[in-house]
């Protein structure tokens, strides 16, 4: 068969081989380069959990109801602040940070967000400092965006699957069966009975005595932050001590403008 034949029967199959980036991903990040955007003054808090996708290449950030997460370990969530962007272009994404970042790229990018509070700016990656930088946009002016364009974008995010409400979610699941990963296992061993006949009396007693043997520990399967491998884990156990570092060859922009340097903010 033809190369070109073959193409032909295998294109309809095509789309289907690479992983559509979900809006939630979309939505959790800055807006691309070069384009002016402003940010709304006010910010929320937020408790979320945050999972990479190392096949695909992307963040999701799944929000949780705060009942929910007063029943988790502190170790399991995240409390960050929710800064809510609007572009030129008509977009709402919702830049989420950390009270006080200490990674070079999330300090950048909450500082980019800092000053499009007052000013349109623009920004750009830059991979060899490992920084978002800002412009400011002289001349350019974007109308505020209203109520019900930041409602549909919080719906676009975390509708469904991404908004926790149950422990039964099966994120939060995930989460118990690895914390409860590491125990420590306690046998009890019964001696045989023993018949005693104490003086004095003609009844008979049983004593059982119970003796704890060795403790096993099973010990849990663990990721230390430090030596974080993004295509050996999911899970983000530090709001902003990933830094992927470029030694990985994982700095390309992925497709739709989404960069692997927005998912360590």
């Amino acid at each position: 068969m033809s190369i070109l034949k073959g193409l032909k029967l295998g294109s309809s199959e095509i789309t289907g081989l690479k992983k559509a980036i979900p809006a939630n991903a979309k939505i959790c990040r800055l807006p691309e380069n070069d384009m002016p955007f402003k940010c709304l003054p006010e910010t929320i808090s937020a408790v979320v959990i945050e999972k990479y996708d190392n096949e695909a290449g992307y963040k999701i950030t799944y929000l949780v109801d705060l009942e929910v997460a007063k029943q988790l370990l502190a170790s399991n969530i995240r409390v960050k602040q929710i800064h809510i962007i609007y572009t030129q272009s008509g977009e709402i994404r919702l830049a989420l940070f950390a009270t006080d970042p200490k990674n070079s790229w999330p300090v950048s990018a909450l500082e980019s967000a800092t000053v499009a509070k007052e000013q349109v700016i623009s920004i750009s990656r830059n991979h060899d400092a490992k920084v978002y930088e800002y412009k400011v946009e002289d001349g350019i002016k974007i109308p505020a965006c209203s109520d019900e364009q930041v409602e549909a974008a919080f719906d676009a995010a975390f509708d469904g699957e991404y908004y926790i409400q149950s422990l039964d979610h099966p994120m939060v699941r995930d989460l118990v069966k690895k914390d409860s990963g590491s125990v420590v296992l306690v046998a009890e061993i019964k001696s045989d009975e023993t018949q005693t006949q104490p003086t004095d009396t003609v009844t008979e007693n049983t004593k059982t005595e119970t003796f704890l043997a060795e403790p096993e520990l099973v010990k849990a399967t663990s990721v230390d932050d430090d030596d974080f491998d993004l295509m050996a884990a999911l899970e983000i156990k530090s709001d902003d001590s990933m830094s992927l570092d470029t030694d990985m060859d994982m700095n390309m922009d992925l497709d739709d403008g989404l960069s692997l340097d927005d998912l360590k903010m």
